[in-house]
Parts: C-alpha cells; structure tokens; sequence
C-alpha cells in the first residue's frame, strides 16, 4: 500500500513539474478537472516515448532541480530541439481531434 503510494505521489511529482496547470486553482467544471491529471499522464507519456534516451523517466538529475548542471541556461539546440518535437507532438494531437470531431460529426 505504502509503496503504491509513493508511486502516485511520484507520478504527480513529475506531471507538476512539466505541466503548470496543476499547480493553478482550477477554473473548470469538475468533469473537466477529473480528466486533466489522466490527460496529462498520456501527454507525458507520448513526449517520452518521442525521447531519444530510452532511459529517461522525465526525472532531473539527482542533486539539481534543473538539470542544467547548476548554470541556469539552456542551450539554443536544446530549446529548439524541445520546441520541435513539442510542436510536432502538438501538431500531430490536433490533427487527431479534428479527425475525432469530423466522425463525430458524421455520425
């Protein structure tokens, strides 16, 4: 019991980390808000089966909270790197939703 619970306390640990929006009161109805952290578990799923190290588990490194070796900068290839693939990620999910909308539409 104790170690399911650190797993899903872990689990929001990370998906705060990269998704702000749980850390903002929310501003949508309760169904909405039922799905966000499930959502967001899916799109942190996908960026890291797009991630080039199969080893990664969307954890910084241990001892630096930013995982930029303590200098606060990011790369310029790395920002765009990020950018691309977030694009390309963003890209593809809204291409799906029309496909859904255009079905549910037809239906």
């Amino acid at each position: 019991h104790s170690s399911a619970r650190n797993v899903v306390e872990r689990i929001f640990g990370v998906i705060k980390r990269h998704f702000r929006i749980l850390l903002l009161p929310p501003e949508y109805p309760i169904e909405i808000q039922a799905l966000i952290p499930v959502t967001l578990c899916v799109i942190h799923n996908l960026i890291m089966s797009h991630k080039r190290d199969p080893d990664a588990d969307g954890e910084m490194p241990e001892g630096d909270s930013r995982g930029d070796g303590g200098t606060g900068e990011v790369g310029d290839i790395e920002q765009e790197e990020t950018r691309v693939l977030h694009d390309s990620i963003a890209e593809a999910m809204w291409h799906d939703y029309q496909e859904y909308l255009r079905k549910r539409g037809q239906s």
